[in-house]
């Protein structure tokens, strides 16, 4: 098997990366939805079991104003990151083999064994290979060949399913 990929990275590419890295893959959601849910019973608490209906409803109001600051974080970091980018518009190439992932732009060359890779992440548009815990290689489905395609995602099912280093997002 040798498949090549040919891109560039766009804005577009870059931002659906961080969207999907930092407010899909990060379990730092699972700490803002159980703040809010702690807020909604500490108020609920102090409002019918303390008598302190003012405080109560206050803290609660403030439960989805805690939920909403996680988006809100996620694109201003998004912004603030690829302010210092300077890969946007650089072109990459990727080569695909049994052993190695070889990813190429114009200024260098970086070889990663398949046991580099950290986790292949699948969604509707993309598929990330991780090669740290917040870098990943980032294949555009629509920009390469099916038939490439197909060859590449059941080589790399049967390479990761066992250890559990797939996974496959259907609503992103």
């Amino acid at each position: 098997m040798k498949i090549r990929y040919h891109s560039f990275f766009t804005e577009k590419v870059a931002k659906d990366f961080f969207k999907f890295h930092l407010g899909v893959r990060s379990n730092a959601k699972y700490i803002y939805l159980a703040f809010a849910l702690l807020m909604v019973a500490t108020g609920a608490f102090l409002a019918f079991g303390k008598d302190k209906l003012v405080v109560g409803i206050v803290i609660m109001v403030l439960a989805p104003v805690v939920l909403a600051i996680r988006p809100i974080q996620i694109n201003h970091t998004i912004k603030k990151t690829l302010l210092k980018q300077s890969f946007i518009g650089l072109r990459y190439n990727v080569i695909f083999t049994e052993e190695k992932i070889v990813y190429q732009t114009s200024k260098s060359s970086k070889d990663y064994s398949w046991d580099d890779v950290l986790l292949v992440t699948e969604t509707l548009k993309y598929v990330y290979y991780y090669v740290s815990p917040n870098a990943a290689i980032v294949i555009e489905k629509e920009l390469m060949d099916y038939g490439e395609r197909k060859i590449l995602r059941e080589f790399v099912l049967k390479k990761f399913e066992k250890e559990a280093k797939f996974k496959k997002y259907k609503r992103v």
